[in-house]
């Protein structure tokens, strides 16, 4: 095993024991995975963060074969869509509380708060409802995607892409909680949401600093 390899081993196992221990994964739900050469690799198939070990995290290759004692991740499609239509090298998908709540309404996150540019544009769009683990569900993910570094799935939960599971982490963690005050303040009262201009604007700002800010993109 090189020295990269083991590395990249470790950092999964590292992040996916962070998301369950921060609350937004539970028992075996979501996954992670980060680039590889012309492939990738990702959790295993129904085994607890806490149990993880370097020889369990599957390598899959770009013609999606893997040859290993486990099962990669049931939705390892969905990351293989994503590292060929993107050029990113990690992936993080959670069944985070207020994340996977809002995702049952089936509709995108809008302009109510100005983070919300952080993930690349005027809101977070939510894709259609597919079974999990299916071939659908990739290619619905994959148009929520495009010009963003996070969407949410319907009935579902988040997914997050980025350079490394670090800033991918920080973008679970931030959409989290954008979807926690969204759902609090409808509680309070009617949205008075943000207007494109106004979006534009913070956009531009956040591009401004990229190299300064992991969280823009």
């Amino acid at each position: 095993m090189s020295f990269s390899e083991k590395k990249i081993k470790s950092e999964i196992i590292n992040f996916a024991k962070l998301i369950d221990n921060s609350g937004l994964n539970r028992g075996t739900s979501g996954n992670l995975s980060h680039r590889f050469k012309e492939g990738f690799f990702i959790t295993p198939s129904a085994i607890k963060s806490g149990e993880l070990k370097n020889k369990d995290i599957v390598f899959i290759d770009k013609n999606c074969g893997y040859h290993h004692q486990l099962k990669p991740s049931s939705e390892w499609q969905l990351h293989h869509e994503i590292y060929k239509n993107f050029k990113v090298n990690a992936v993080i998908h959670t069944h985070s509380t207020y994340s996977s709540a809002f995702s049952c309404l089936q509709k995108n996150l809008p302009a109510f708060h100005y983070m919300i540019a952080i993930f690349g544009g005027e809101n977070v769009r939510c894709a259609r409802y597919e079974t999990f683990g299916t071939k659908k569900l990739a290619n619905a993910a994959i148009k929520a995607l495009v010009g963003r570094n996070a969407c949410l799935l319907a009935n579902h939960g988040l997914i997050s892409i980025n350079d490394n599971l670090s800033s991918a982490y920080d973008i679970v963690i931030e959409l989290e909680e954008m979807c926690k005050q969204y759902l609090v303040a409808t509680k309070m009262g009617t949205l008075k949401l943000l207007s494109k201009q106004e979006m534009a604007s913070v956009i531009k700002k956040f591009k401004s600093y990229k190299s300064a800010n992991s969280l823009s993109k």
